[in-house]
């Protein structure tokens, strides 16, 4: 696949997440259905949904990096910090 496509996906899943991040800062509830986090309710699992989300944003972004040269790639390196045994190359 080209750098552009790699980086156009990942740049889409990018601002999903920062819409996702600005829609329930403002509205102060994230989630949907039976499990739903309020501001007010619950402070910390709210903070925790919205840092996650924040997470994926980053790991885009730095895919997008990666898909341009300007990076490591992001999966190799949490495989050797996490000591995650590599399948074998033929």
């Amino acid at each position: 696949m080209s750098a552009s496509f790699i980086a156009f996906v990942y740049g889409v899943i990018a601002l999903a997440g920062l819409y996702g991040i600005a829609r329930d800062i403002g509205t102060g509830m994230t989630g949907r259905g039976n499990w739903i986090l309020t501001l007010e309710d619950n402070p910390v699992g709210f903070c925790l949904a919205v840092c996650g989300k924040a997470a994926v944003v980053a790991f885009a972004v730095v895919e997008i990096m990666h898909a341009y040269g300007l990076s490591a790639d992001p999966i190799e390196v949490l495989r050797n910090q996490f000591l995650i045994e590599q399948p074998p190359h033929d």
